[in-house]
């Protein structure tokens, strides 16, 4: 269950590296009750656990029928060099 301020690592397999990482799209069921339904995703990163690659995503979005703009499918772009020194 993700709770509010929680940090979550999930690990998935390939049969392939993930070679360059250019989005990352988020979704969920809207499930739960009041605020458990709404996720606000700040940033993410994605580790290719092969080569050791991160990418880096800053979303500073909610994923919630309720807040936000109703959406609960979000694509990010991958952080872009100048995205990381100005963070």
């Amino acid at each position: 269950v993700f709770t509010q301020g929680s940090q979550v690592s999930l690990i998935f397999s390939a049969a392939e590296q993930l070679g360059n990482v250019e989005q990352l799209q988020l979704m969920h069921d809207n499930n739960g009750e009041g605020s458990r339904a709404s996720w606000h995703v700040e940033r993410a990163a994605v580790q290719d656990l092969t080569t050791g690659k991160l990418s880096y995503f800053f979303c500073g979005e909610w994923l919630a029928a309720d807040r936000g703009d109703g959406q609960v499918v979000k694509t990010f772009p991958v952080a872009s060099e100048e995205d990381l020194r100005s963070f």
